[in-house]
């Protein structure tokens, strides 16, 4: 016998699921200027996912967003550029992932933050690191940041495979939060495993002396302190500079990130609703009679008139890029995919009631 309240929550769920991830491509024109723009929209309190993706799992790095969007056997359904990255492949500005923060220097763009519960909020925020021993509070120069540096550093896994001694730098081995190594000769670290979530990392001083500055057995710990309580977070990423505030476009004819943004190029933006749908456009650019790119404030007002209570800019130009099923959908400005440091990938989660 048939369980008619069973089979209409399963078909209840599964509509819900089919429209928690749209996709949508349009030809406009724009003050006279032809466009071709993407629009992503994912509910993702009612079944799509967002994952991030690192280049080669590591902060440092490019690859291909249709290379990336394959994971072992899994295939994402669509994906898009995400973070502005430096020269040597490098997300720029505080990144979450999974629970863990793997970047710390702020660009001073909103943060979107993606909370476990499928909240989205879009914020200004400030995080700081510290590194504990004894009574002193040491200032993090960053977490997983050039290893050159001349301040306390952190290095996980997500620095790359190891990490490599340098001249005038002491490293110690932290497990458990515990100075379990003061590591001298080594030509190399090994990174593998090592997260700050679980306690497992290297510290980075400058020697001061021949005296090691924290011994074996010792406690030393990562304290993060944030503006805004970071418990839930998921996931996080920074952005290049607001364009929708509060429902207003508030793009400027420069951002002290990004750049002038007065001129048509391509772009690629995420926004949220009022309720609760992330809203991704991605604008082709640089290509005559086709697709000429949108200036910053075009790009807000198109954000603005999906919807969108908060926006702001991921990295453009030829990195503006959306792939669908691992495929490259638009037309990038170089003529050809570029390799990116950072991709959004989303999909659809499938409740275990309709696994069966």
């Amino acid at each position: 016998m048939v369980n008619f309240s069973t089979a209409l929550y399963k078909a209840f769920l599964m509509i819900q699921l089919i429209t928690s991830l749209g996709l949508s491509q349009e030809e406009l024109q724009i003050d006279g200027f032809e466009q071709q723009v993407y629009t992503v929209r994912a509910d993702l309190q009612r079944g799509a996912s967002i994952t991030q993706e690192l280049a080669h799992n590591s902060v440092y790095g490019y690859d291909y967003l249709s290379s990336m969007s394959q994971k072992g056997d899994k295939k994402y359904s669509l994906g898009v550029n995400g973070m502005f990255y430096n020269g040597y492949g490098r997300p720029q500005g505080v990144l979450i992932k999974d629970y863990e923060l793997i970047s710390l220097r702020s660009i001073d763009g909103p943060v979107v933050l993606i909370y476990d519960d499928g909240r989205v909020v879009f914020r200004d925020i400030d995080v700081r690191g510290y590194l504990v021993y004894q009574d002193i509070r040491q200032p993090l120069y960053e977490i997983n940041d050039d290893f050159e540096n001349q301040g306390v550093g952190v290095y996980t896994k997500w620095f790359g495979k190891y990490l490599y001694l340098q001249e005038g730098i002491r490293v110690y081995r932290i497990e458990d939060r515990v100075v379990k190594e003061v590591v001298l000769e080594q030509e190399r670290v090994a990174l593998e495993n090592n997260q700050i979530k679980e306690g497992r990392y290297f510290v980075s001083r400058k020697i001061f002396s021949e005296q090691p500055i924290y011994n074996i057995g010792e406690d030393i710990q990562v304290e993060i302190e944030s503006s805004i309580p970071l418990e839930g977070v998921r996931d996080a990423f920074q952005t290049g500079g607001w364009l929708v505030y509060e429902g207003e476009n508030v793009a400027k004819d420069f951002e002290p990130f990004v750049g002038y943004t007065s001129s048509l190029q391509p772009r690629t933006a995420i926004g949220i609703t009022e309720d609760n749908q992330l809203v991704i456009k991605v604008v082709d650019g640089r290509q005559v009679g086709k697709s000429y790119g949108v200036t910053g404030k075009q790009l807000a007002q198109l954000m603005k008139e999906e919807g969108a209570q908060y926006a702001a800019y991921l990295d453009g130009g030829s990195s503006s890029l959306i792939v669908q099923q691992g495929k490259v959908l638009s037309s990038p400005s170089m003529g050809e995919e570029k390799r990116v440091a950072h991709g959004l990938f989303f999909d659809r989660n499938i409740p275990k009631v309709l696994q069966n």
